[in-house]
């Protein structure tokens, strides 16, 4: 949201990404390109065989990705995908919540010429607690 209005609604399945809805005038290939470039940034390595430690990170290089991870906490702090010739997808997970989720997530793909930053915040860490029973 942006200002209290839904940029887009977007669920992504086994056959891709969808569109429900997106503001006017942004078009729904925009929303698409972008939803598909998160979700694969998104993805985690389904072993840690290959990690290997340099200065204060863990890097772990697999099928053009390239998952560093801090030594201290074990948090994934960038994700580097080679998308094609010249081609880069990055994405930088900049701070962690109290729960462990991303709370500041920056997304950049070279080549393409983009740059967008994506915030998760929650503004009320405890209002699940509240709900709850």
């Amino acid at each position: 949201m942006e200002s209290g209005k839904v940029l887009f609604d977007v669920r992504v399945n086994w056959a891709g990404v969808v569109v429900n809805r997106s503001m006017a005038g942004i078009d729904c290939s925009i929303v698409e390109g972008f939803v598909r470039n998160l979700s694969r940034a998104m993805m985690l390595p389904e072993s840690l065989e290959g990690l290997t430690l340099a200065r204060d990170q863990l890097v772990l290089r697999r099928n053009g990705y390239v998952w560093t991870f801090d030594a201290n906490t074990g948090r994934l702090k960038s994700t580097e995908i080679a998308m094609g010739a010249l081609d880069t997808l990055r994405v930088e997970y900049l701070r962690y919540d109290w729960r462990g989720w991303p709370e500041e997530v920056v997304i950049t793909r070279k080549a393409r010429f983009y740059s967008i930053t994506i915030t998760f915040t929650d503004a009320e860490p405890d209002a699940a607690c509240k709900h709850a029973g």
